[in-house]
């Protein structure tokens, strides 16, 4: 396209301006010098009604309100809704007093604890409550007065623009997720175009007037009262209505003029369909029915067609050659992909195979020292957000090995080594066994093993004695090996370095104790 009056934006734009000219001109030039004056005193009269009635609800909580407000605001990253929850607050008060009863059993609210003794779980309980109670007043006042907005701003109080929603009916998503909504928003009210908002908050006084604004529900009307709590100013109540919202009485007088409106806009519809489906819609049934085959069949030689097919100089032909080229290139795409495909599967199972492989022991099969400290922080993890975690830790350590090594040599070693080694998993079959050095193995006591960890460790000591006493075995299979044990204490150990410390030291007088008998 070479020439603007090619584009089909151009064709487009030109037919619904004379659209827009007629039909706005003439509804326009009826409607608006006849009902303009009488429509917005009746937005005046119904905005400043609801507003002046909010704010005396709001004043006659000056109680509870405060401390939900400051909660609200201080605590507004922490505190979500779900964008379509229910305005119905008589779950969220059974919760709330059900938790004040359980905390505070007994006692009188305001003369044996306050608001200041709330906890974190009580302060939001009682936050989400009033959210729900205050937003569902709001709603109602909405309805019941018939204005589409009303809301609760607190200036922020820094010399900022900022203010402070508190509450209003508007649900607007959480930008990093569109389920649910912060229940306070803190928004930039620039001072310029919020006159009648900033000169209410600085005088205290509700002003004669609107603040006028364009968004996307058209022309706003905002108007606000102040709010007093304790005869101190702290907020302001405001109420908004749209110019587009037409009552009855306007449309009742204007329905003649929107009759006549609406023939000019079906007889200019009617014409613009016709444009459309001449020159636009033909050509996109066919580039869609051709796009459909190639969805089916994954045929690229499809995009051969689509060249051929393209007619005319306009955006439908440039996409339907974009579109072509597109097919070609995710053909060339998608081979690349599965050939990429394979081979990132064939290094991930490498990789697998090799994380395996770290955390083994290769002499004993069991797992290794590097594969115990993941264990240990998985612990300590479960440490830090549970208080009931059960755990122990049983240190083990192979009498003689450098005796067996330097007189039978290191193969016989590593058969000692083994011995103990599965004897030790068969004991504690329902732990995880490290081996952590050439003669060490450490048991972190779990599941059964740690209720019964008495009768194990005895029955442990027994199958090393009955072995080391063995006079039938060979001297490198005759294992002896000292053991110190220790349950985890929530009251006394910090982590799992102290009982590892402990069930070592344990070990350690075991040995002595061992090699004093043996004296």
């Amino acid at each position: 396209m070479n020439r603007k009056t090619d584009s089909l934006i151009f064709k487009l734009l030109i037919v619904f301006l004379l659209i827009t000219v007629i039909a706005v001109s003439t509804s326009g030039y009826i409607t608006y010098r006849q009902e303009y004056k009488r429509y917005l005193k009746n937005c005046q009269d119904q905005i400043q009604a609801v507003s002046g009635f909010l704010c005396i609800l709001v004043e006659d909580d000056s109680d509870e309100f405060p401390f939900f407000k400051d909660y609200l605001i201080n605590h507004r990253d922490e505190l979500y809704l779900p964008i379509d929850f229910d305005t119905d607050c008589s779950e969220a008060e059974y919760y709330f007093h059900n938790l004040l009863d359980k905390k505070f059993p007994d006692l009188e609210f305001g003369e044996d604890y306050s608001y200041e003794d709330f906890d974190k779980e009580t302060s939001e309980a009682c936050t989400i409550y009033n959210y729900l109670y205050w937003s569902d007043i709001f709603w109602k006042a909405e309805k019941t007065m018939n204005v589409p907005y009303a809301m609760l701003l607190f200036p922020k109080g820094d010399g900022s623009d900022e203010m402070y929603y508190i509450i209003d009916s508007g649900r607007r998503p959480y930008v990093d997720d569109e389920t649910r909504m912060r229940m306070c928003d803190l928004v930039d009210m620039p001072r310029e175009g919020h006159e009648k908002l900033w000169k209410t908050w600085e005088t205290g006084e509700q002003q004669t007037g609107f603040d006028e604004s364009l968004n996307s529900y058209g022309k706003t009307y905002a108007f606000y009262t102040p709010l007093y709590m304790n005869g101190e100013l702290v907020g302001i109540v405001g109420a908004e209505t749209f110019t587009e919202k037409i009552n009855k009485d306007i449309l009742k007088n204007a329905i003649e003029q929107m009759a006549v409106v609406g023939v000019i806009i079906v007889v200019s519809m009617g014409l613009l369909l016709i444009f459309i489906n001449e020159i636009c819609i033909k050509q996109i049934s066919h580039l869609q029915a051709e796009v459909q085959s190639y969805t089916d069949s994954k045929d690229p030689s499809i995009a051969d067609i689509i060249i051929k097919n393209a007619k005319g100089r306009n955006e439908i032909t440039a996409l339907s050659m974009q579109i072509a080229s597109m097919i070609k290139s995710i053909h060339e795409y998608m081979n690349t992909l599965n050939t990429t495909i394979l081979e990132l599967k064939t290094a991930q199972a490498k990789n697998a195979e090799l994380s395996i492989q770290a955390d083994r022991d290769n002499l004993t099969g069991i797992r290794n020292r590097n594969a115990y400290e993941k264990e240990v922080q998985l612990i300590e993890l479960h440490l830090s957000e549970e208080d009931d975690e059960k755990f122990g830790i049983a240190m083990i350590d192979l009498n003689f090995l450098k005796k067996i090594n330097d007189t039978y040599g290191h193969e016989k070693g590593n058969v000692a080594i083994k011995k103990l080694c599965r004897i030790v998993c068969v004991n504690f079959a329902h732990s995880p066994v490290f081996r952590i050095g050439g003669d060490e193995f450490v048991v972190i006591l779990k599941n059964s093993d740690y209720d019964e960890a008495d009768a194990l460790i005895q029955k442990f000591k027994d199958i090393i004695t009955e072995s080391s006493n063995d006079e039938s075995l060979d001297p490198w299979e005759r294992v002896s090996a000292a053991i110190g044990w220790t349950l985890y204490d929530p009251y006394n150990d910090s982590g799992v370095e102290s009982v590892f410390k402990r069930a070592d030291g344990l070990m350690y007088e075991n040995k002595k104790s061992m090699k004093a008998e043996r004296e």
